[in-house]
């Protein structure tokens, strides 16, 4: 990253707001880049339970110049407010909107679809309010700015990255992929698809693969899975790195919803930054990384498909490590932390400066 001094314009600091035990923000990772290259910056935690007051106590501790603020991902709600509070609209890195999360994975509708109708409101206002919104994909982008149609101008792409610093201590610890370890980590939602992988488990008879899930899933342990270590509790980073160094291959989302068409999770950047081959449904951004063998893909839903593409690899060494090297090669060209940092402060002097 270019320092503080080589970046002409950066002479401000930056204000990130966030709610409250939101450490694992995909903001936080251009955060720490951005204070690691040498630039004045600043993190501050809002009660969500009293946005107003605490977020103008923060504010009214701050100078009065010389600021530029950033509400970070996932505090949507926070936009309107800090907007009101200092009269200006700052930089909101949304990742993705509200309904994403809340309904299109979670199908959260609330008493008669009342939760629906006050998720859209909080997107809209935040976008409304927001100078510039940072999304996650291309994929994002498009579908944000048809039905946002009106601020489609306010819409730029960032991609989310991975917060190297989570595993500071991968020196200290080597690569021991013996076993043919498959991973498998995310939550038991319908977009992550764990059914189809339980599925490619009870069909699977090779005592050749080993299978480890980390889910905090209530479910799991009682199905006594054939060759599969369970890990339902809360796991550390190093306890996360572990299992991810000896694990052969790991796993994305494996279902055929239709938000896996433009978003891309946290664990495709830690495979990448880690260099270990990747096998997802063939969503779109995914095929698109396929094109230029860096992932394999199977026919999302179909566990017949995904046990297939996971024997096939496991017996074709070569191709196990053209895709190790290519995934990690991608992530060093175009996903590394201090690179996203970098163009997250060049957009923001960019809006800025217009």
């Amino acid at each position: 990253m270019e320092s503080a001094k080589e970046l002409k314009g950066f002479d401000k600091r930056i204000i990130f707001f966030s709610l409250e035990n939101t450490h694992n923000s995909r903001t936080k990772t251009y955060f720490d880049g951005i204070k690691a290259g040498g630039f004045d910056c600043g993190w501050f935690e809002i009660n969500s339970k009293s946005i107003f007051t605490s977020l103008m106590a923060v504010i009214a501790s701050l100078p009065k110049q010389n600021l530029y603020f950033v509400v970070a991902s996932p505090s949507h709600i926070l936009v309107p407010f800090v907007f009101i509070l200092t009269r200006k609209k700052p930089i909101f890195d949304a990742g993705w909107p509200l309904t994403d999360g809340v309904i299109t994975s979670r199908k959260n509708w609330g008493l008669f679809g009342l939760g629906f109708v006050k998720i859209l409101l909080i997107d809209l206002m935040s976008i409304i309010f927001a100078k510039k919104v940072f999304v996650e994909t291309i994929e994002q982008k498009n579908r944000l700015e048809k039905f946002y149609f009106p601020f489609r101008n306010k819409f730029l792409v960032i991609p989310t990255g991975f917060n190297e610093s989570r595993f500071s201590f991968k020196n200290n610890n080597s690569m021991n992929q013996s076993d043919n370890n498959v991973l498998f980590r995310g939550g038991d939602l319908q977009e992550a698809g764990i059914d189809t992988l339980i599925n490619a488990i009870k069909i699977s008879s090779s005592k050749k693969i080993g299978f480890i899930i980390a889910s905090r899933s209530s479910r799991l342990i009682s199905l006594n899975l054939f060759n599969t270590l369970v890990y339902s509790d809360y796991l550390t980073d190093e306890e996360i790195y572990k299992l991810y160094i000896k694990s052969k291959i790991i796993l994305g989302q494996l279902s055929p919803h239709k938000r896996t068409n433009w978003t891309i999770p946290h664990k495709f950047f830690e495979a990448a930054y880690l260099g270990i081959p990747y096998v997802t449904s063939d969503s779109l951004p995914m095929l698109k990384f396929e094109d230029i063998n860096s992932v394999k893909t199977f026919k999302g839903g179909d566990p017949t498909d995904l046990l297939e593409v996971i024997e096939k690899l496991l017996n074709d060494p070569d191709k196990m490590k053209e895709l190790g090297t290519n995934i990690k090669n991608l992530y060093e060209l175009n996903f590394r932390q201090s690179l996203l940092s970098e163009n997250f402060l060049k957009h923001i002097l960019n809006t800025e400066n217009k």
